[in-house]
């Protein structure tokens, strides 16, 4: 195959890929958006200005992240909404998909940047064909704020700049609250690297940074922020792309036959797991190359074993698994970082969401625990899309000519999700796999350590 050569290496190659990824960008970039997820963003603008923006939590009925999320978007859709009814006089949502998408966008061009820079031509290509970079700009996901997050922080700790390192870091952690996964193993590397002060500082820049992010929207209501940040995710099953989801799926979404410690019963596998890890991490070399390696196995680790198997995740690890597959000449380990997300999220959406739209059916959404109107919600994603006119033609065309079809994935979703699950969490744990294997020929880790760790006196 051609992309096995690495044409990209070249300047000519580079160029054609990069003009090729902000075509794509840009035809994807206006045409739509997660409108299930997006309501509730909508939700935040309304409430900011009826109550004020740290009223969030409070009056709005899901807000699910820290508070940079609503720091970008409310804005963002401001700026939309006042140049929409300047050149219509009425809301184009096309026009709102494209201002309140430059954020994501330029995250992701800040990530390429970062990799091309500090890493090569070589792993930059990868990550421009994965798939997963737009499907997040096409659905609008804020983990491309946290995934410059994180490639960032790892850039800036390799370079010892900890006040750097807790800035870049405060950006993921701000987004995506599940991260602060990383944060135990950024404060060992900088200890055992430069000792007690660079480690202070990282700690107290991170602090310091979330602190004045975070204190206004706690402090106008504590019960409120915690219940939806974190008890809110703490209650709800099992969803999309998980091990623990498979349940759900066998007893096709009837959630009350299962035990109610499904809900929590995941964490003590998930911290069991991280701790032995992060004590194995700890104990092992700490260049670049097994800091970055050390990087990715917790990243991995972390959404192999949580209990929301969203799509959107796949980025957190996208720039790093494209370093570390670009190091290699295997190419099945190229092949299936590129296809990875085509099967996890193109076909995952046809054969459940599209279909389920054809046929006119409802859609079960885990995180409500009920059902909505599978049409609706495919329309609402496409509101005045431009350059492909109505999708109400293509579901038309779909419904007309191969109905029985999508009727069949239709009565299967909890199949599809099944098996694409099992495909998903395997190819993970490949991957997985192969930087341990890394890290215990190079870096010293080694599961027989943990033994002499614990019998220490």
């Amino acid at each position: 195959m051609r992309i096995f050569s690495e044409f990209w290496i070249g300047t000519k190659g580079l160029k054609f890929l990069l003009v090729l990824s902000i075509i794509v960008t840009i035809l994807v970039a206006p045409i739509s958006w997660n409108a299930y997820d997006v309501n509730f963003f909508i939700e935040w603008v309304d409430v900011a200005e009826q109550y004020g923006l740290f009223n969030i939590y409070r009056y709005c009925s899901k807000v699910a992240y820290p508070p940079l999320p609503v720091l970008i978007w409310i804005p963002m859709y401001k700026v939309g909404a006042s140049i929409s009814n300047t050149l219509y006089g009425y809301i184009d949502y096309s026009i709102l998909r494209i201002t309140t998408k430059i954020p994501i966008i330029l995250f992701i061009y800040g990530t390429a940047y970062l990799i091309y820079r500090y890493f090569g031509r070589k792993p930059l290509g990868y990550f421009l064909l994965y798939y997963g970079v737009y499907a997040i700009i096409a659905g609008y996901q804020f983990d491309a704020i946290a995934v410059f997050g994180l490639l960032a922080s790892y850039i800036f700790l390799v370079q010892n700049r900890p006040v750097l390192t807790g800035i870049s870091y405060s950006l993921a952690l701000l987004t995506k609250h599940a991260l602060a996964a990383v944060f135990p193993y950024l404060l060992i590397v900088y200890w055992r690297r430069t000792g007690s002060k660079a480690t202070i500082k990282f700690m107290l820049t991170t602090i310091l940074i979330c602190s004045i992010i975070i204190l206004p929207f706690f402090i106008s209501d504590p019960s409120s922020f915690l219940s939806k940040v974190l008890i809110f995710h703490s209650q709800r099953y099992p969803q999309l792309l998980s091990i623990y989801a498979i349940p759900l799926y066998i007893v096709h979404y009837n959630y009350w036959l299962l035990p109610s410690f499904i809900t929590w019963i995941w964490i003590i596998p998930y911290i069991t797991i991280y701790l032995i890890l992060l004590l194995l991490l700890s104990i092992s070399r700490c260049n670049r190359d097994c800091i970055l390696l050390g990087y990715t196995s917790l990243i991995i680790t972390m959404i192999l074993l949580n209990k929301v198997g969203n799509t959107n995740y796949q980025l957190w690890y996208a720039p790093f698994l494209a370093i570390f597959v670009s190091k290699y000449n295997s190419k099945f380990m190229k092949t299936l970082y590129i296809i990875l997300p085509i099967i996890t999220i193109v076909l995952h959406d046809f054969m459940t969401l599209y279909s389920a739209a054809v046929v006119q059916g409802q859609y079960f959404i885990t995180e409500d625990l009920r059902y909505y109107d599978a049409e609706d919600l495919v329309l609402q994603s496409f509101k005045d899309a431009p350059i492909y006119g109505d999708i109400k033609l293509p579901l038309l065309i779909s419904r007309t000519y191969f109905y029985n079809l999508h009727l069949v994935f239709y009565e299967n979703i909890w199949l599809t999700r099944l098996l694409l699950t099992i495909v998903y969490l395997s190819s993970l744990g490949y991957f997985q796999y192969k930087i341990l294997k890394e890290l215990k020929n190079k870096c010293g880790f080694n599961i027989k350590l943990l033994k002499g760790v614990v019998q220490k006196p």
